[in-house]
């Protein structure tokens, strides 16, 4: 991973400073603006979504071509675990919430090993308080 040895890379719980802050802002990009298609990053990208058990989507609209990025629709599960999705959806209506709840499914390969909580109307802020013990990494 390019990210684990960069020299202003910030350690996960680490506090920054204001200036390691603006430098980093720089860095950020969306899977649009930035991510080099290359095979290798694609396969790590789903790699770790395979392996996660928590999934949170903050300001994501669900769009298909990022969701084929992180699970394919063809893809399967490697792990057996129990899956949690939580998500912000300012803006998504329920009928688009209960749509993208019914493809997330599809796409985990889940029944009831996957706990979708996907309501429309949520901001980032609502989101984190409505599951702040269930979004815990603790």
């Amino acid at each position: 991973m390019t990210w684990k040895n960069q020299t202003n890379a910030i350690e996960f719980g680490g506090i920054p400073d204001p200036k390691q802050l603006l430098n980093l802002t720089n860095q950020i990009k969306t899977f649009n603006e930035g991510i080099v298609k290359s095979s290798e990053e694609i396969e790590s990208i789903r790699l770790y979504m395979q392996k996660s058990n928590k999934y949170i989507f903050l300001g994501f609209a669900f769009h298909e071509m990022n969701m084929e990025l992180l699970l394919p629709s063809n893809a399967r599960p490697k792990t057996n675990l129990e899956r949690y999705v939580f998500a912000s959806t300012f803006d998504i209506s329920d009928a688009d919430a209960q749509f993208i709840t019914k493809d997330l499914l599809g796409r985990m390969h889940g029944g009831s090993r996957v706990k979708i909580n996907i309501k429309g109307g949520f901001k980032c802020s609502e989101l984190f308080v409505q599951h702040a013990r269930a979004m815990s990494l603790v």
